[in-house]
């Protein structure tokens, strides 16, 4: 992929993130940590559709605080764009009304897209890959 590609791939990922964010109710605004050099994307997938709090944090650092609703055909809750000064940063999704608090440290040389699913008996599915997700 080259340079202009990436760039309008950010550009347009950036702009999926605005758009969707405007549905999703009040959230937190992401405050980059000093010296981050560590961006990455979280995209909260399938399985939110119950209208529940979610909260993400990064390192501690609360990230996203919604109520994010899955769009069945594309799979998409919310995106929460990261930024972190390690490249393991540990990334937590917490449901209290439910709950469900999952805590993983991730390792960003793997992928930094990483996409959050609650299955039907409430555990946390993680993918995380290189690229973008389909619908990005």
């Amino acid at each position: 992929m080259s340079f202009p590609q990436s760039i309008m791939g950010i550009l347009l990922a950036l702009a999926l993130m605005v758009g969707c964010s405007r549905e999703q109710g009040p959230q937190s605004a992401m405050v980059t940590p000093p010296g981050a050099t560590n961006g990455f994307g979280i995209h909260l997938q399938e399985g939110f559709s119950q209208g529940q709090e979610v909260i993400v944090t990064i390192d501690g650092r609360e990230v996203y605080r919604g109520t994010p609703k899955t769009k069945p055909l594309l799979g998409f809750a919310a995106a929460v764009p990261a930024a972190s000064t390690s490249s393991q940063p540990i990334v937590t999704l917490t449901i209290p009304t439910e709950g469900i608090r999952w805590s993983q440290e991730i390792d960003l040389r793997a992928g930094k897209a990483l996409g959050l699913s609650l299955t039907t008996n409430n555990q946390v599915r993680v993918r995380q890959q290189a690229a973008s997700f389909g619908y990005d």
